[in-house]
């Protein structure tokens, strides 16, 4: 008898703890993703300012990938400066998908890329002048 109340009693605390282990989980990921996008933006942005190969340099979102290109455009790239990395599909992520930092400078087009992972979103944004904002 004692061990089924004992069961119980776990049952119940694991059904309360349960939904905020999920949601401490989520905004975990979402952080995690968020860092790493502004990491690869600010590593985007320093090649470009540095001059790597006399180009532009950017960062695209694609289906499953985060992608840090030398170029002009994503479709314009030089394929073989790519640099891939993975992202988190569980993540959506909306608004602005592409920024080009313009050689030298590393000036983008003022811009804003948003992560979604309902109810959190974590929203990135660029100035003209490259400096990136996150909360």
């Amino acid at each position: 008898m004692e061990v089924l109340v004992a069961l119980g009693l776990l049952a119940v605390l694991f059904a309360f703890t349960a939904p905020i282990v999920a949601n401490n989980y989520r905004r975990y990921q979402l952080t995690s993703e968020k860092q790493q996008v502004v990491t690869l933006l600010q590593k985007a942005r320093e090649e470009a300012m540095s001059n790597v190969a006399s180009r532009s340099h950017g960062f695209s979102v694609q289906s499953s990938t985060y992608v840090i290109f030398a170029g002009t455009s994503y479709a314009m790239r030089d394929f073989s400066m790519d640099q891939i990395y993975p992202r988190n599909t569980a993540i959506s992520v909306t608004g602005t998908t592409e920024f080009v930092f313009s050689a030298l400078v590393g000036t983008p087009v003022s811009s804003s890329l948003y992560l979604n992972d309902p109810p959190l979103i974590a929203s990135i944004s660029i100035n003209g002048e490259g400096r990136i904002d996150y909360d």
